[in-house]
């Protein structure tokens, strides 16, 4: 019972500074809200390949595939993929696609998106183009690409139909 009204005193801070001042007052955000490992449907039948991959373009005009861990270098690997979906934060957020249930669900009227200001996407777009340039790129737009493999489990790997989604973040 100590520990729990300990703990509960120690979080009280960092929610009273969240609801006084939003996203600016939060300590650190996984101290209100913290992810971790998450339950993942399997279908023992079939498998489910997901990748992500960003290209560049050359100055021929063909897409070339550019390194993740070198252009998001130090920032974990774990953390290139929400990072790239997002469009290095030049998309828009909505809460509405959040799931409804929960804790969540209680709370998603009261939550705001962090979208970015034009000062920060300018900065973006600026840091994107001049890395694109000194890797021999042409800065105009970057190539997302979203490929899911699906198969059975029994086949082998060219046996998975694909499935490709392209975006392109332009950069002008």
């Amino acid at each position: 019972m100590k520990f729990t009204l300990w703990l509960m005193l120690i979080l009280i801070v960092p929610f009273l500074l969240r609801e006084k001042w939003g996203h600016n007052g939060e300590i650190f955000p996984a101290v209100m809200l913290p992810t971790g490992a998450i339950k993942v449907p399997v279908n023992p039948e079939e498998r489910v390949i997901k990748d992500i991959s960003l290209y560049g373009q050359k100055k021929s005009g063909e897409w070339e595939k550019i390194d993740t861990k070198t252009l998001l270098a130090p920032i974990p690997t774990q953390y290139h993929k929400p990072i790239i979906l997002q469009a290095f934060g030049l998309k828009k957020n909505s809460i509405d696609t959040l799931r409804s249930s929960g804790l969540i669900g209680k709370l998603k009227k009261r939550l705001k998106p962090r979208n970015a200001n034009t000062a920060d996407i300018i900065a973006v777009k600026r840091w994107l183009r001049d890395w694109l340039i000194t890797e021999e790129f042409e800065s105009s737009a970057v190539k997302v690409v979203q490929t899911t493999r699906r198969g059975k489990t029994a086949g082998h790997l060219s046996d998975l139909k694909n499935n490709s989604y392209e975006s392109i973040i332009n950069l002008d």
